[in-house]
Order: structure tokens, then C-alpha cells, then sequence
């Protein structure tokens, strides 16, 4: 019972410290994606493969004209 409060603690504090993050950050022109994907261990030959796979997804959305937010290429 005691973990489970302890940890919920520090989920709270988490998320109120990713919320006071300045939003300038986020206004840049340029849009991120990311993505969590093992690139050592057992599963490297797996991640690389979806490494390749995104940035092949990237590339073709980039020579088509990217993504259009708000009227903004």
C-alpha cells in the first residue's frame, strides 16, 4: 500500500513538471515525432528494422510536401 501512494507521488510530480515545461519549446516550426524502440539487446535486429521503416515513412512524406498544421507546410 505504501509503494503504490509512493508512486503515485511521483507520477503526480511528473506530469506538473512536463506541464511547467515553457512552450516555446513546442512553437518552433518543425514538427518531432519519436518513438521507443530497442537499438541494443535482443531485439536490436527488430528496431533497426523499424528505424529504417520510419525513416523511409519520413522521407516520402517530406518529398511529397510534409504535413500541413495550421495552414503551414
Amino acid at each position: 500500500m505504501k509503494w503504490r501512494r509512493f508512486r503515485n507521488t511521483w507520477m503526480v510530480l511528473a506530469v506538473v513538471g512536463l506541464a511547467s515545461v515553457p512552450t516555446t519549446a513546442w512553437a518552433a516550426d518543425t514538427i518531432v515525432l519519436g518513438t521507443a524502440m530497442s537499438q541494443t539487446g535482443k531485439y536490436a535486429r527488430e528496431g533497426k528494422f523499424y528505424v529504417d521503416g520510419y525513416q523511409i515513412t519520413v522521407d516520402a512524406i517530406n518529398k511529397a510536401g510534409g504535413v500541413k498544421v495550421g495552414g503551414k507546410p
